[in-house]
C-alpha cells in the first residue's frame, strides 16, 4: 500500500503543528497545518497506484481533503471570527462531500439506525455546551452539527455495505469520529471557553483525516 510511506512525514508534520499551536506560533502553524493536510491528500491519491482502490471513492475523499486544506489555510488564527465562519463553511462543504461519497458507495440500511441514539445524545450535548455562546449563530451551528452526525452515520453504514471490508469500515468510522471530536474541541474553544485546552485537537483532526485517506486503498 503506497500510502503508508507517507506516515513518517504525516507524523512529523502533525507533531510540529501541535507544538507550534502549544507555543502560540501562528507562523509555524501556518506552514504545518496545511502541509499536514497536503500529506494526507497525497496519501489518498497514492491509493490509485495500489491496485485496491475505487477511483470514484478516491475522488470523493480527495476532494473533501482538498477543501479541508483550504479551510486549514484560513483557520491559522483561531481567534479571528471572520476566518472561523469561512472555515466553518468550507468544512460544512467537506461534510457534504464525505457524506455523498459514503452514500454513493454504501447506501442506506435499516441497521444504520443502531448509531442514531448515540449520535443523538452527542449532538444534544454538543449544542447544550455551546448554546449560551452561539448568539446569532445558533441555527448555523445546529445545522453544522447535524451535518457532522449525519456524516458519521453514513460512515457507520459502510459496515453493512458489501463493498467495504471490516478493517476499511473501522478506518472510515474512526476517521469521521475523530474529525468530529477535533472539530468539537475547536467549537468549545471558540463559543464556550477560550481557555479550553486545544493541544490534542490537531491530533484528533489530522489522524481522523489520515484514516479516511488510508481507507481508500483497501477495496
Amino acid at each position: 500500500m503506497p500510502a503508508i510511506f507517507t506516515l513518517p512525514f504525516f507524523l512529523v508534520s502533525t507533531i510540529l503543528d501541535m507544538l507550534a499551536r502549544k507555543r502560540g506560533d501562528d507562523a509555524a502553524a501556518g506552514i504545518f497545518q496545511p502541509l499536514t493536510t497536503l500529506i494526507v491528500v497525497v496519501a489518498a491519491l497514492l491509493s490509485l497506484f495500489s491496485g485496491g482502490a475505487k477511483p470514484s471513492y478516491t475522488f470523493g475523499i480527495s476532494l473533501g481533503l482538498v477543501i479541508s486544506m483550504g479551510a486549514d489555510m484560513i483557520l491559522i488564527d483561531r481567534k479571528d471570527p471572520v476566518a472561523f465562519i469561512k472555515g466553518m463553511l468550507l468544512f460544512f462543504a467537506v461534510l457534504i462531500v464525505y457524506s455523498a461519497t459514503f452514500i454513493a458507495e454504501a447506501g442506506f440500511h435499516v441497521r444504520d439506525l443502531f448509531a442514531v441514539p448515540l449520535l443523538a445524545v452527542y449532538y444534544c450535548v454538543f449544542v447544550a455546551v455551546l448554546w449560551k455562546g452561539l448568539g446569532k449563530l445558533k441555527i448555523p451551528v445546529m445545522v453544522y452539527g447535524l451535518a457532522f452526525v449525519f456524516c458519521v452515520s453514513r460512515a457507520f453504514a459502510t459496515f453493512f455495505a458489501p463493498g467495504f471490508s471490516t478493517v476499511q469500515s473501522i478506518l472510515v468510522l474512526a476517521g469521521t469520529t475523530l474529525f468530529m471530536l477535533g472539530d468539537s474541541q475547536l467549537a468549545i474553544y471558540h463559543f464556550a471557553n477560550p481557555k479550553f485546552p486545544m493541544f490534542w485537537a490537531p491530533a484528533f483532526y489530522f489522524v481522523g483525516q489520515y484514516l479516511l485517506a488510508i481507507s481508500v486503498s483497501l477495496f
